[in-house]
């Protein structure tokens, strides 16, 4: 692990043949002093980060989770000019929908 003010690293060397190919998976998980518990305990995102699974899998379950979302907010578009206009209209009802449910979601 390498540190420094204001960033981390990790540094891995990896032995590679000619005509070798090697995949990197890297997954991220914030925390903020609004998700930690307690300075001395790990974070939720830890744990989660423990059994996130490969990218692939984690792709899977975000498209799947957005595509519930939307279930319930059946909005479609028609004759819109950009192709932008659906999805930001999702996201601003997304982001009332914790406003409006009793409890946040």
């Amino acid at each position: 692990m390498a540190e420094q003010p204001g960033r981390i690293g990790r540094e891995i060397a990896i032995e590679v043949a000619a005509g070798q190919t090697i995949v990197i998976e890297k997954t991220v998980a914030i925390a903020t002093s609004g998700t930690v518990p307690s300075p001395t305990q790990a974070s939720p995102q830890v744990a989660w980060l423990e059994g996130a699974g490969s990218f692939g899998e984690l792709l899977r379950q975000h498209v799947l989770a957005w595509e519930q979302l939307w279930a319930h907010f059946p909005i479609e578009l028609t004759g819109a000019e950009d192709d932008w206009v659906q999805p930001v209209l999702r996201l601003h009802i997304t982001g009332q929908a914790d406003f409006w449910h009793p409890t946040g979601r």
